[in-house]
């Protein structure tokens, strides 16, 4: 078993050297929302999830998130839009829809996208969008947002319930 090292109060990572980001619009993780807080948007415009700055290095990434909606006819089709830059240089844009990075559906309908990435040059920025074409008058909820070095397993427990790497484990 790996040492697993406290970095916060919510939070353990495997190596207490490791650095993670993540974002959270609420205070619970999806299987334990009822009516928690997360970020919700129009999905027929484009709408930036997040604008961030990765790690230092040039290590392989995955990044993940919770997306509700996916037992939804078409919200499964949203299209996916991130955009790196070194400085202020573009220098590499991923399209992809949720479906090709769905790894998991809740009975309650969050899924979770996984998607990995190697880094051309520390400190890369990424502006990560969404959009959705299909739909009217469809909103999409997103949280819970984990971007880590793809050798590094992360925990996270929420009112009983247990986490590693951003994937519901078991409940206390």
């Amino acid at each position: 078993m790996k040492k697993v090292s406290n970095v916060s109060n919510q939070f353990f990572v495997s190596d207490s050297s490791s650095t993670f980001l993540y974002k959270s619009f609420g205070n619970t993780f999806p299987e334990a929302k009822r009516k928690g807080t997360f970020l919700r948007f129009q999905a027929r415009k484009k709408n930036i999830i997040l604008d961030t700055i990765l790690f230092t290095d040039t290590e392989a990434i995955t990044l993940s998130l919770w997306m509700n909606g996916m037992n939804i006819d078409l919200i499964p089709r949203t299209s996916i839009e991130m955009h790196f830059f070194n400085n202020d240089k573009e220098i590499s844009i991923i399209n992809c829809d949720v479906r090709g990075g769905l790894k998991y559906i809740s009975p309650d309908g969050w899924g979770l996208f996984e998607m990995n990435y190697k880094p051309s040059y520390p400190h890369e920025r990424i502006i990560f969008t969404m959009k959705n074409t299909y739909t009217t008058n469809q909103k999409i909820e997103v949280d819970d947002i984990l971007i880590k070095h793809m050798r590094d397993t992360v925990y996270y427990k929420s009112e009983g319930l247990y986490y590693i790497n951003n994937r519901f484990i078991f409940e206390e």
